[in-house]
């Protein structure tokens, strides 16, 4: 993981550095998600897998009875073990 510090325009934009949409494989156009998490924003590509998920989770939360941030925690669960090498 590296950190990078990007600029807030007056519009509320921010660019992604080059290294970065590289590393990713973010093209212009591509559609994004911004999730806010706990005071933090994830940056994922519209087609993530990690949104449907998201979002199952979400449809299902009258029938389990679980609070949003329980479904969070269930779902970072799920992922480290669906994809161990991944940072979350």
């Amino acid at each position: 993981m590296e950190l990078r510090t990007v600029t807030i325009s007056s519009k509320g934009q921010i660019a992604l550095p080059k290294k970065v949409r590289t590393q990713i494989g973010f093209k212009e156009g591509d559609k994004v998600v911004i999730l806010e998490k706990q005071g933090r924003l994830e940056i994922l590509p519209a087609n993530s897998d990690d949104i449907l998920l998201r979002s199952l989770l979400g449809c299902m939360a009258p029938i389990r009875r679980r609070t949003h941030k329980e479904r969070e925690k269930d779902l970072d669960e799920f992922l480290k073990q669906v994809r161990p090498d991944s940072a979350q």
